[in-house]
């Protein structure tokens, strides 16, 4: 396990989080929903939210290929 710490993170940042992603159809289409838990509040939500974005930005860029 490497410490947040050592990705510019801040000390508060934990070592385990809950990570849960589910899918879904909705009408037709395919509804993703993500839930993490454990995060401290702050500039490190703020990363962990643009750093999940850009993830399932590629994901959607491969699903569409």
């Amino acid at each position: 396990m490497v410490p947040a710490t050592h990705y510019g993170m801040s000390v508060e940042f934990p070592l385990e989080m809950f990570v849960t992603v589910t899918f879904e159809e909705e009408r037709g289409k395919t509804k993703q929903t993500l839930r993490h838990v454990g995060i401290p509040p702050g500039a490190d939500t703020d990363g962990a939210r643009h750093g999940w974005n850009w993830s399932f930005d590629k994901l959607a860029g491969v699903l569409k290929r």
